[in-house]
């Protein structure tokens, strides 16, 4: 493809481009490969969400930006234009307090242009040339950038965020309370990390923009700490460059068990899942499906059965614990905040970690299909709440119930992370004596006022009995 003058993009910026050599400058970036298991390079995309996702009446709309288009898939649409005419001023400003102007930014970026092509599904970025496509990167690079510059409270100079007041004047509250899903959430609205990772070189200095990128990231993530990784991690946390900040993101809700593997490729973590699942497997070799099927569908129907909840213990290195007890058991969950938000984030994490080209895992997934059994009713929500375990930003609990119904995971999960604890609760959910257990205690012993009238009862029944002994049996006065 022949490039283009760039003369186009200067009436946009106020800034004169060149013509510039068609030599590539030798910038040794990792363009998304990994290794697999069997050591094979493997080429990672920016991949659109599957259709059997996509094309789910629950999911209609979760999928798309609501105010911003970042990279290619949705470039163009008119009513995400009101952000779109914003760019190149975010891009100024973004740039204005660098040690290079415009056109050093833009030169860079279109001397990538081949590699950030090979990010996208093939054929997606035919319709641009080098320099439209190398534009469209450079905006929504500096945007995604600005953003997080905008975002970040700990920022010691104030000037640097406030440069950025008439934007969000101009934007209004609630396309700016949107921009972050549309950034961070969107599998099909990412732009290939090594972009931005070009743009924070020019302009920060050692880690800093890495930085301000994890201290964003973790003000989105809805779970409370005994639910995320907890190390502190030094630029994107991992030894492979992150394919898109959604990737990185899903790194930072890890379950707290895989906390040891966060620092290791993500074809190793997988080799380590599978070895720690082995003993879910039967003589074969094969997964025993029967070790997974569960009976129980509602958190009400457990508690029915003497199952207590409660929010795990911030000191715990699981993500899920149950113990269960002669009379009773106990389910202990990471508490988790529901937020208008939460549908979309979930929805977009699913449809990426089934794409099995990413060398992922389902954790995620597997967790959400482990609530979604839990959650059947607004009445599980409302207990999983008066525990403190489920934090509902919607309104009310029948909303709650409805988000965890709606999303699905297509049985795609992966049984061997939670097998454990879902054989042990079918255990003790179909036991009959526990069942009887719990009965009796929640009839007679579930409030003060049950234990009393338990008490009088018994009270009243030796009272009688004796006293029916003694009539028929007097004491001798000899």
């Amino acid at each position: 493809m022949t490039r283009t003058n760039g003369a186009h993009w200067g009436s946009n910026t106020g800034i004169n481009i060149n013509h510039f050599s068609e030599q590539k400058m030798a910038i040794k970036i990792d363009v998304g490969k990994e290794s697999n298991e069997n050591g094979i390079l493997l080429k990672r995309r920016i991949k659109k969400v599957p259709p059997l996702l996509r094309n789910n009446e629950n999911n209609k709309g979760e999928y798309d930006p609501k105010v911003v288009s970042l990279g290619p898939y949705h470039h163009g649409k008119p009513e995400l234009q009101l952000v779109e005419s914003l760019k190149p001023m975010v891009a100024r400003l973004f740039v204005s307090d660098s040690h290079n102007d415009m056109e050093e930014f833009y030169e860079k970026v279109l001397l990538m242009v081949d590699d950030m092509r090979s990010c996208y599904d093939e054929g997606s970025t035919i319709t641009y040339s080098d320099d439209e496509f190398a534009k469209m990167m450079l905006l929504d690079g500096c945007f995604v950038l600005g953003m997080i510059e905008s975002f970040d409270s700990s920022d010691h100079k104030p000037d640097r965020r406030a440069k950025y007041d008439d934007v969000m004047t101009h934007l209004g509250v609630l396309v700016w309370y949107s921009i972050n899903s549309d950034m961070v959430f969107l599998l099909e609205n990412q732009l290939p990390f090594q972009v931005l990772e070009l743009l924070m070189s020019l302009k920060y200095k050692d880690d800093e923009g890495m930085k301000r990128i994890d201290a964003f990231l973790e003000v989105q993530i809805p779970w409370d700490l005994p639910f995320q990784i907890k190390k502190e991690t030094k630029g994107s946390g991992c030894e492979n460059q992150p394919l898109h900040i959604l990737q990185l993101f899903w790194k930072k809700l890890l379950l707290d068990q895989y906390a040891d593997e966060f620092n290791q490729p993500l074809h190793h973590i997988n080799s380590l899942r599978s070895s720690q699942r082995v003993k879910h497997k039967n003589g074969r070799g094969k997964v025993n499906v029967k070790d997974y099927i569960h009976s129980f569908r509602s958190v009400t129907e457990l508690k029915a059965k003497g199952i207590h909840f409660r929010p795990i213990d911030s000191k715990s290195q699981k993500a899920i614990k149950f113990e269960s007890f002669w009379f009773s058991g106990l389910l202990e969950l990471p508490p988790f905040l529901v937020t208008p938000k939460t549908k979309t984030m979930l929805s977009n994490i699913i449809a990426y970690e089934m794409w099995s080209d990413n060398s992922n895992s389902l954790a995620i997934t597997s967790y959400i299909g482990f609530l979604k059994s839990l959650i059947d009713h607004p009445d599980d929500v409302k207990e999983l709440r008066s525990k403190h375990i489920l934090f509902n930003r919607l309104g009310s609990d029948e909303e709650v119930a409805n988000i965890f119904k709606e999303i699905s995971t297509f049985a795609a999960e992966d049984y061997g992370i939670y097998g454990d604890v879902t054989q042990s609760i079918e255990e003790h959910y179909k036991s009959m004596v526990k069942t009887w257990m719990a009965e009796f205690f929640h009839k007679h012993f579930s409030s003060p006022w049950t234990v009393v009238a338990s008490i009088a009862a018994s009270f009243m029944v030796v009272s009688s009995f004796l006293q029916s002994y003694f009539t028929m049996f007097p004491r001798s006065t000899n």
